[in-house]
């Protein structure tokens, strides 16, 4: 029996649409770069906003901070649920209204987190090339994050401003 090719494979490349997960952001041309960038900064938006649907029932005085968690990004979130949602979004990249409400109907916080570790860990080149650090090792966080430029510096940055928000 002979095995379907892999989506990589030349001879199924110029038929198989090009998946969102695992989109090449080096290509400022491509479509998925815009999208890539709106939909990490919606994600991380649905991240620091989630409340728990079953959880206590929180006066006003108390506010629940989900990036207060401990070990967010650490805690793998239920796989099926996350694979569940990566296929929604595959499909329906271009519609933010539609993912994002989705997203905001997930209950558990460990599953959008590992979507979002899911979407990063499946770009076809890393955010920060090995390339860039090797050749920049004396200059400063801020000048590598400045050579990135296009999508990759925009989501470095979100990421960056929801870990300021983590710490405080």
């Amino acid at each position: 029996m002979k095995r379907r090719p892999l989506p990589r494979h030349d001879s199924i490349k110029s038929i198989v649409l090009p998946r969102f997960f695992g989109t090449n952001l080096d290509h400022q041309e491509n479509e998925h770069s815009i999208h890539s960038t709106e939909f990490v900064s919606n994600l991380i938006t649905v991240i620091e906003n989630f409340r728990p649907k079953n959880g206590p029932k929180s006066s006003h005085s108390v506010v629940f901070n989900s990036l207060a968690q401990p070990g967010i990004y650490r805690t793998v979130g239920n796989m099926k649920n996350v694979q569940k949602l990566r296929l929604f979004i595959d499909d329906n990249y271009k519609n933010p209204n539609r993912y994002v409400r989705v997203l905001m109907g997930e209950g558990d916080l460990n599953v959008l987190t590992s979507l979002l570790k899911m979407f990063l860990s499946e770009l076809e080149s890393p955010l920060i090339p090995t390339g860039i650090l090797n050749s920049k090792k004396n200059d400063s966080a801020a000048k590598i994050l400045n050579s990135l430029g296009g999508a990759k510096q925009k989501i470095m940055d979100s990421l960056i401003v929801q870990g300021r928000l983590g710490i405080i």
